[in-house]
């Protein structure tokens, strides 16, 4: 009975078959007890949950093939008996999102009980200066971290759906387009955005090459909004630097160092803007949100220049059809006009 209602648990979160069949029902059973048994301060969605159960799990250590197993992990964390149940199911879920802490890695932990002493010991002579709250950053990151196949379909498909050029698309890490959506739909623009103008403001949000898949220095927009998080910005605000800075508005006008760049490169920085946070123009105007359409077409004429040193014809033949769409306004003045 106990293994049909686990199955059911995981099926109402719609949870993968594939990852299912990775892990032991024993496994299974301790991931949902922490997600279910921890305070996250609000009712937690299915997508969320199945989110942070696929962080948990998603790690070598817990296939069927290895004998490790989750709540042998929470004996070893109780095992000095200081540490409240909340306090370990939040280690846990900090840990297996965020890969770790200082030199302590969820990886680390999981193999040697005598890892999991060292944590403890350093979790408590450093209590009081860590902050390992699973906030709402944390759970963003989770399911930006952990999208199954359909899921990663389904985002895809949002995007070309509003406009942007699938090219474009392939080429941005999939949890950094998770990441800008996340964003734009966090953002309250006090209206209904258009589609024309949610499209252009994530092409603005997603156009930097620190977010593209094959870089080698690849940034994620989780981590900034991690970080301005810990700054102390609320939501709100959070979604309106990132937005912002992305169409190229300055939110610090009288600090430089503090362009888009500078934020993706330096989780520092982003924790510095705390000292500006009087300064700061969050903020997403009409007039931003109409700069950021203007921006759009000349996003998408870098992609058919980037195609066409590819040699990629046919996509560029269907990029150029999708551009003689646009207003004449919007194409007005390019330089490859013909208008």
């Amino acid at each position: 009975m106990e293994e049909l209602e686990l199955k059911q648990y995981y099926k109402d979160l719609k949870m993968p078959d594939e990852f299912m069949a990775l892990h032991k029902n024993k496994n299974l059973h301790t991931a949902k007890q922490i997600v279910e048994e921890y305070d996250f301060g609000r009712e937690i969605t299915n997508e969320e949950k199945r989110a942070i159960i696929q962080g948990m799990l998603n790690h070598s250590a817990f296939t069927k093939k290895v004998t490790t197993n989750l709540e042998r992990v929470i004996n070893n964390l109780n095992v000095k008996g200081v540490l409240s149940q909340q306090e370990i199911y939040q280690i846990i879920i900090y840990l297996s999102v965020n890969g770790g802490i200082d030199r302590h890695g969820y990886s680390w932990m999981l193999y040697s009980s005598k890892n999991v002493a060292g944590f403890v010991e350093y979790y408590i002579e450093n209590k009081k200066k860590l902050d390992l709250r699973i906030t709402e950053t944390t759970i963003q990151r989770a399911i930006a971290d952990n999208l199954g196949e359909k899921e990663r379909e389904e985002l895809v498909r949002y995007y070309i759906d509003l406009g942007v050029p699938e090219e474009f698309v392939q080429a941005k890490d999939i949890r950094n387009l998770c990441s800008a959506k996340q964003i734009v739909e966090g953002y309250d623009f006090r209206r209904e955005l258009a589609s024309e103008e949610k499209s252009a403001i994530l092409q603005c949000i997603l156009k930097h090459s620190h977010l593209d898949t094959k870089r080698s220095t690849r940034r994620y927009l989780s981590l900034v909004m991690q970080s301005l998080e810990k700054a102390g910005y609320s939501e709100q605000d959070r979604c309106g630097i990132v937005i912002n800075l992305g169409i190229g508005k300055k939110i610090v006008l009288q600090q430089p160092g503090y362009n888009y760049s500078d934020l993706l490169r330096s989780k520092g920085k982003c924790l510095e803007l705390k000292k500006y946070a009087d300064e700061i123009d969050s903020e997403v105007t009409e007039n931003s949100i109409r700069k950021a359409k203007e921006k759009g077409p000349e996003v998408v004429w870098k992609a058919v220049g980037k195609l066409g040193r590819q040699g990629e014809l046919a996509s560029i033949l269907q990029t150029r059809e999708e551009l003689t769409a646009l207003t004449p306004r919007e194409n007005e003045g390019h330089p490859d006009s013909t208008k």
